[in-house]
């Protein structure tokens, strides 16, 4: 047990991730400059060589920042990760804007987006770790037990909608007010 005499600070402190960041270009001097801005953030950078460490490694690190082209649109597919968009020069497609985390216009701003990247991480999990088990259905008020909850039954179990928690019970009698009300619906459309 750690007790806490005010030298330690109570919140804890968004940090780099621990994992290496990867970093991937056409050219090498964009390659430098996004690495250059990543590394000048404090954090650990494995810049890529080819396209076939492109689509192996992405799959085990957690981000990968690259510059736009053809050679990144033809491998979209088999990227599984976050990717950041640097461009530098050449445009980014729909698809590849809609497939990234964020786009910088140039090199320096990929550091930035980095952080960025890292800071909803860390909070995304803190956020993770304070949520608990539901205590009550937020309709009907029943109680949650974790053991009960295990057996079978859709009765026991609880679904959370953001910060409401319903009882399986309260869902399925929600599942049949909205299959009656769509069927009221497709009545009324029939007799128009």
């Amino acid at each position: 047990m750690q007790l806490d005499f005010g030298e330690t600070p109570m919140t804890p402190e968004i940090d780099s991730v621990s994992a290496t960041i990867l970093v991937w270009a056409d050219e090498w001097q964009v390659a430098e400059a996004i690495e250059a801005s990543v590394s000048g953030a404090g954090h650990r950078v494995r810049r890529l060589e080819d396209d076939a460490e492109l689509v192996t490694l992405h799959r085990r690190e957690p981000l990968l920042v690259a510059q736009c082209g053809p050679r990144l649109e033809a491998q979209l597919a088999f990227l599984r990760g976050p990717i950041i968009l640097v461009e530098a020069g050449r445009k980014a497609s729909p698809a590849l804007a809609a497939r990234a985390y964020a786009v910088v216009a140039d090199p320096a701003g990929a550091g930035h987006a980095v952080d960025r990247f890292v800071e909803h991480r860390q909070l995304a999990r803190q956020v993770a770790e304070r949520r608990g088990p539901p205590r009550r259905c937020s309709r009907c008020g029943r109680g949650f037990d974790a053991r009960k909850a295990r057996g079978v039954g859709t009765a026991r179990r609880f679904v959370r909608f953001g910060s409401i928690s319903l009882c399986g019970t309260c869902v399925e009698a929600l599942r049949r007010l909205l299959r009656q009300a769509q069927a009221q619906v497709a009545v009324v459309e029939a007799d128009q």
